[in-house]
């Protein structure tokens, strides 16, 4: 007479080779749930950090460096500017402030409270809470004249933690999107150092007054 009350050892491998498959299955759909998660809130966040450093531009709380001194955004000439973004109190990971020349006009401090004076508080990575580096840059273009005069203002961002994740091209607004974001990671002890050489290309800095 054949006992009931319990499992065979067939069906007891047969319950865990479904689970198996279930869980391989279910492993990656929440994984890649939760990926796009991250990326979605580090779209947000990018655009958040474009949006202040434009209200900022306009509403003429930022100074710029030019010709040996800081002076008001409104009264800059048409020309390329940027602003640096550096959410870390250590030097060492601020390399896409602007290495190559920056260190001259601004220190580092002087670059990570600019960046706390954008919002209330700190906003960081949605990977791990990590830290930001990056820059808004603009180019200031006037054209026409008299009652035709106009400014034009084109706004960009390149933004990333110290994983390098996120946005490593310069991109608009309307290019803030999920598929731009790069994940992959480096290790802290390799030689790959993404550097900002924007100085280099005619940018000219701006931080708060």
């Amino acid at each position: 007479m054949n006992n009931k009350n319990g499992f065979t050892m067939i069906e007891l491998l047969a319950a865990i080779t479904i689970m198996g498959l279930l869980l391989l299955i279910s492993v990656p759909a929440v994984s890649g749930i939760i990926e796009n998660s991250r990326k979605d809130s580090f779209v947000i966040m990018t655009s958040d950090y474009l949006e202040a450093v434009e209200n900022n531009v306009i509403g003429d709380n930022l100074v710029c460096y030019n010709n040996g001194k800081w002076i008001p955004i409104s009264v800059t000439k048409d020309g390329k500017y940027f602003f640096s973004i550096c959410t870390s109190t250590s030097s060492k990971n601020c390399y896409l402030v602007g290495v190559t020349g920056i260190g001259i006009i601004m220190n580092r401090d002087e670059i990570v409270d600019s960046t706390s004076n954008l919002f209330d508080s700190i906003k960081k990575s949605p990977y791990g809470d990590a830290e930001l580096q990056g820059y808004v840059s603009w180019e200031k273009k006037t054209t026409g004249t008299g009652k035709d005069k106009m400014t034009s203002i084109n706004y960009k961002i390149k933004l990333q933690d110290v994983a390098w994740r996120g946005f490593e091209n310069e991109y608009t607004k309307d290019q803030l999107k999920r598929s731009n974001i790069a994940t992959r990671e480096v290790e802290s002890d390799t030689k790959y150092r993404p550097t900002n050489n924007i100085m280099g290309k005619g940018y000219k800095p701006c931080k708060f007054k």
